[in-house]
């Protein structure tokens, strides 16, 4: 997978979903976590393929668990995955807006010499 594809899985599949993968209970982000009748993913669990996830993988950084992501992952610089994952715990965690969120994925956009995905006016 390259940056440009994971990117735009990331950004859409939050967009859309609308809301971080955060569990209250536990004050914890969450790879994958069932709200309601779906199932909600973090930045990196949009990339993450259903067969491929572990439940392991929950209340760990993406770094510590490298080597048991899927592949498509492994490709990516490391650096990157986790300015992914942090803008997405930082969204869920310290202020919990969309906008300063998008604001976030716009500057990892442009440190890392990507574009935005466009959205669809329906998933925005």
């Amino acid at each position: 997978m390259d940056m440009q594809t994971a990117f735009n899985k990331s950004y859409l599949g939050l967009i859309k979903q609308g809301k971080p993968a955060f569990n209250k209970l536990e004050d914890a982000c969450k790879y994958r976590m069932r709200d309601g009748s779906h199932i909600i993913k973090c930045a990196i669990g949009h990339l993450i393929p259903k067969k491929d996830y572990i439940p392991s993988f929950e209340n760990k950084e993406a770094d510590r668990i490298w080597n048991s992501l899927p592949l498509g992952i492994q490709e990516l610089p490391v650096a990157f995955v986790m300015d992914l994952q942090n803008c997405h715990d930082k969204w869920a965690t310290k202020y919990a807006t969309f906008s300063g969120w998008k604001k976030d994925m716009r500057a990892i956009a442009e440190k890392w010499k990507l574009k935005v995905p466009k959205q669809n006016r329906k998933a925005a």
